[in-house]
């Protein structure tokens, strides 16, 4: 509407000068017609004139109605290249949203698959990391049994070399045969030393309980055994510090 102004302005002024030209050559030509033909009368010249005026302002529509047009034509032409770069302007807003809808999806979906490739490698390395400390743990593991089971073997080994030990050390004394008593004038028969001999062959060792006996390496001693007394054989079988019997319900003296 602004563009159409400036239009109309235009050709209304134009139109005013073409009228004031047209009159004032229908005038000039009113003069010359009456200096050639002498006096005419004054009707003729009246309907001169009003014929001029009559095709002036016919001139005059015509020429507003050109320029009607030619503002009608402009203003269209006008609207329609707004329309066009309206519609090529939204176009370019249309792509350009489309294309950043796009760009953001494709960094979004980067973004995801580099997250899951960092989450897939620590999966990985706490897998590794968990593996390798079960391994050094069953290592571990494996290492102590082996030096509780060398530990046991040699206390064991050392148990059985210090039993063997204390029984070569400890060499049962051989009983003393009976030596005949010095023959007396008032007794003539010796008098009898068989019970002399268990408590020298016992005698040589001591030990004050079962537990000294098997610190010693020496539990179960057997009669004549060195360290053998009745008071650590509490069955009266012979066979001192012995370990338990099921049978007979008798636990070994401690």
């Amino acid at each position: 509407m602004r563009d159409k102004l400036p239009t109309l302005n235009l050709a209304q002024t134009k139109h005013s000068a073409v009228m004031k030209v047209t009159a004032l050559a229908a005038i000039l030509a009113l003069g010359l017609g009456a200096c050639s033909t002498g006096a005419a009368p004054k009707a003729s010249l009246h309907d001169e004139a009003k014929n001029s005026v009559s095709t002036s302002q016919s001139l005059k529509d015509k020429e507003a109605k050109s320029q009607e047009q030619k503002a009608q034509e402009e203003a269209k032409r006008k609207a329609e290249e707004a329309q066009r770069q309206a519609e090529a302007a939204k176009a370019a807003e249309e792509a350009k949203r489309k294309a950043e809808a796009e760009q953001a999806a494709e960094a979004q979906k980067r973004k995801e698959e580099a997250e899951k490739a960092a989450q897939e490698a620590k999966r990985k390395a706490e897998a590794a990391q968990q593996a390798e400390e079960q391994k050094l743990a069953e290592a571990r593991a494996k290492k102590k049994n082996a030096e509780k089971a060398a530990a046991a073997a040699a206390a064991a080994t050392k148990v059985k070399q210090n039993r063997t030990e204390n029984r070569k050390a400890v060499v049962p004394a051989k009983p003393k045969q009976a030596q005949p008593a010095p023959v007396k004038k008032a007794a003539p028969k010796p008098a009898p030393v068989k019970k002399a001999a268990p408590k020298q062959a016992s005698g040589s060792v001591y030990y004050k309980n079962c537990a000294a006996a098997r610190a010693a390496g020496a539990a179960p001693i057997h009669r004549g055994e060195p360290g053998y007394r009745p008071q650590l054989d509490g069955d009266g079988d012979g066979i001192a510090c012995e370990p338990f019997k099921g049978k007979k319900g008798k636990k070994r003296r401690r």
